[in-house]
């Protein structure tokens, strides 16, 4: 790893593509996923690189989210194995997720390596690689449709951090709800999950817009909106706001 001075401005970001650019280097990031990550750093710069409100609100819907499910999985690809393997096991932990491998640019040596670089971080199990146990996801053509049953399949909720938007569409579609990390808001992945709070500014946003809905949200439960949430009826205008002082109008 190249040596990145820690008074350096970005020495975090600068810290966070070294991992990226050893992981390729050690077989588990793909050549794509460096591409990917650019297109989202991009993003980073427009926003701060910093973390917002309604982000900080997103993370904790989803993280009752996570605590809420029946069967959580967590999917892992080469990106989010070189940059936090040792959090994701943890996080597996805490919530009680089964960890799957599933990867866009399919490779048996890849998948093995990712796996290795879990192991080494404390996963006991992770799913992903029994053949016996491989199924589809309905609708979906890439690699990435081959999942496990005991996995992805079944799973009632599905963190899938760094996603194409192709398989988030087809899991939403099979009836999983969706965690998913993406800083573009033209991406399909940001579209889906942001589905019914899309249209709202982001003052407006209720709290969880990233996990598709606020908290509590489950299937076959959907909690009542707050009035500030819910559209005036047909005829109701907003009022005006007061005035702060006299209006002056040029001579």
């Amino acid at each position: 790893m190249a040596l990145i001075p820690k008074s350096h401005p970005r020495a975090k970001s600068l810290l966070i593509r070294e991992k990226l650019v050893d992981g390729f280097d050690d077989g588990i990031v793909a050549k794509e996923g460096l591409l990917a990550h650019g297109r989202g750093e991009a993003f980073d710069y427009l926003l701060g690189e910093k973390t917002t409100v309604l982000a900080k609100k997103s993370i904790q819907a989803a993280a009752a989210l996570l605590l809420l499910a029946k069967n959580p999985v967590i999917s892992v690809n080469g990106n989010i194995a070189a940059l936090s393997a040792k959090e994701i096991v943890t996080l597996a932990r805490i919530v009680d997720a089964k960890i799957e491998v599933n990867i866009f640019y399919s490779s048996d040596t890849r998948k093995r390596n990712i796996l290795k670089v879990l192991k080494k971080n404390g996963a006991k199990s992770v799913l992903g690689f029994d053949r016996k146990n491989q199924t589809k996801i309905p609708k979906l053509d890439s690699a990435r449709r081959i999942v496990d049953k005991n996995g992805i399949f079944s799973a009632d909720v599905i963190l899938v951090p760094i996603e194409d938007g192709d398989r988030t569409i087809a899991l939403k579609k099979f009836g999983k709800k969706i965690i998913t990390f993406d800083l573009n808001p033209f991406s399909r992945t940001a579209q889906t999950a942001l589905r019914g709070s899309a249209g709202l500014s982001r003052d407006q946003q209720p709290p969880g817009a990233g996990v598709d809905g606020p908290p509590g949200w489950l299937p076959g439960r959907r909690p009542k909106a707050p009035a500030r949430w819910q559209v005036p009826p047909r005829g109701v205008l907003h009022p005006r706001p007061a005035r702060r002082g006299p209006r002056h109008r040029p001579q």
